[in-house]
């Protein structure tokens, strides 16, 4: 009689609950039960490894375009940034405007 490893009971979780403790036994609960939440671990772990980095490259392209954005606010009339930007975010352009309006009173001698 060949024994049977925990390696290969790990294999056989993938069975199923009723399935693998038909086939091990009842006593064998508390390991299927250890080997399924390692699973579950790992399945949640993987994922937040993954969702950090969708949100991380999101993030940067946010960033990039709202750098665009601004970049564009200052070098083009509001109706140019417009037909490049759309209209629901002129508010960036109005405060670019602002900001450079503001640098140049500080930049002229009183």
């Amino acid at each position: 009689m060949t024994q049977i490893t925990d390696k290969e009971k790990r294999k056989d979780v993938d069975l199923g609950r009723y399935a693998f403790l038909d086939k091990y036994g009842k006593d064998m609960e508390p390991f299927y039960d250890m080997v399924t939440a390692e699973n579950i671990r790992s399945i949640v772990k993987e994922s937040l490894i993954q969702i950090r980095k969708k949100k991380e490259t999101l993030m940067g392209r946010v960033s990039d375009w709202l750098i665009e954005m601004e970049e564009d606010a200052a070098n083009l009339t509001l109706s140019a940034w417009i037909a490049k930007h759309g209209t629901n975010r002129k508010d960036i352009w109005a405060r670019v405007q602002k900001e450079r309006e503001d640098q140049l009173e500080l930049d002229i001698p009183k």
